[in-house]
């Protein structure tokens, strides 16, 4: 069967529309990869970035410890923390800036900025003395940091549940004699050999009941 000059030019019409259609799909799907690695290049920037600023904010508090168990009076805020240090035994301390923190939920606590690095592992060792007191300190972790702590201490409450023995660390554990620590990537602990690395200062054990 011959085919008409008009059924040709209407073939021709559409395969013409075919192919514009088709190459727009592939100049649509190249923007698209385009648009992907683009917003790969910015969340990679933005974890540099977000990455710097933890470490700048954990550089400014590295001197730092929290006061939690005090009357949380403003104006009292020196007088509170020497009585705890006289409770502690600690002496010769030195503060370049003594705050009271006031959260929207929450009890209020002392935020003290230490004049050195040695003056804050002298009350970190001593920090035991206070047991029974209902006053505790510890470091002054940043936002992140509080995080995963957070996330760590449940998960040794769960532990220490089943009668094991738990020692919490900073971004680790140890449980029953094995150590776990704190992956950023896959934000869980992983489980590591215990004579790698001995538990760090500031830890606490809970041990739970067996039913």
């Amino acid at each position: 069967m011959d085919v008409t000059n008009a059924e040709l030019k209407a073939m021709m019409t559409i395969f013409e529309e075919v192919r514009n259609i088709k190459t727009g799909q592939e100049k649509y799907q190249a923007e698209i990869s385009a648009l992907k690695e683009e917003n790969q290049k910015l969340n990679e920037k933005l974890n540099k970035v977000e990455k710097k600023m933890e470490k700048l904010e954990k550089e400014k508090k590295r001197n730092n410890v929290i006061i939690r168990g005090t009357k949380g009076i403003r104006e009292l805020a020196i007088q509170e923390v020497s009585g705890v240090l006289e409770k502690m035994g600690v002496d010769n301390i030195e503060f370049l800036k003594v705050e009271t923190i006031k959260p929207k939920t929450g009890k209020s606590f002392i935020v003290a900025h230490l004049k050195d690095g040695e003056m804050k592992t002298k009350i970190m060792q001593n920090k035991s003395k206070l047991k029974g007191l209902d006053i505790y300190i510890d470091n002054d972790y940043t936002e992140e940091e509080q995080k995963v702590q957070k996330t760590i201490a449940e998960y040794a409450k769960n532990i220490a549940k089943e009668g094991r023995k738990v020692k919490i660390g900073y971004r680790k554990l140890i449980i029953d004699g094995q150590k776990w620590v704190w992956n950023d990537e896959t934000r869980q602990l992983v489980e590591i050999p215990i004579e790698q690395e001995e538990c760090g200062e500031g830890s606490s054990t809970q041990t739970g009941a067996k039913n």
